[in-house]
């Protein structure tokens, strides 16, 4: 059963790495669509250039569209990221340095041990914990739900 947990766990940590990479990327994105539209110096209704056949056409549309695309991809991952900070505030210390190991590219456990002055089979304790406090919490949601 535990296997299950770490399993769900570690599926959990690489969704929310993802999100954190994806959310850099349209960040980005949205950075440099909102230097163009900038650029533009605001929407401009001049019929030279562009669409000039379309007589609702508005200079520098294209970019603030492609910042509201953005905006709404940003809000949907938004949640995921919460989940994750809030999780990571609800522990208590000598877990978050195991969380932040696991988050952020595994360190190995003799090192982390010599941080937290514990031995290294006591941090495979604590990273089970972490890890039952976790499916605890989401099961105590899914029973909610």
């Amino acid at each position: 059963m535990t296997q299950d947990y770490r399993s769900k766990f570690y599926e959990w940590i690489r969704e929310v790495r993802r999100t954190e990479k994806t959310i850099q990327y349209l960040e980005q994105k949205r950075r440099f669509y909102e230097e163009r539209w900038m650029s533009i110096g605001g929407p401009s209704y001049d019929r030279t250039g562009g669409h000039s056949n379309d007589p609702h056409y508005v200079k520098g549309m294209n970019e603030f569209n492609h910042m509201f695309e953005i905006d709404k991809k940003l809000e949907k991952l938004e949640p995921i990221i919460k989940d994750y900070n809030s999780f990571y505030d609800s522990v208590e210390k000598k877990y978050k340095f195991i969380l932040d190991s696991v988050m952020f590219g595994e360190p190995k456990m003799t090192k982390l041990a010599r941080v937290l002055h514990i031995s290294r089979n006591m941090v495979y304790k604590l990273k089970d914990q972490l890890i039952e406090k976790w499916a605890k919490e989401r099961l105590e949601i899914a029973d909610a739900s």
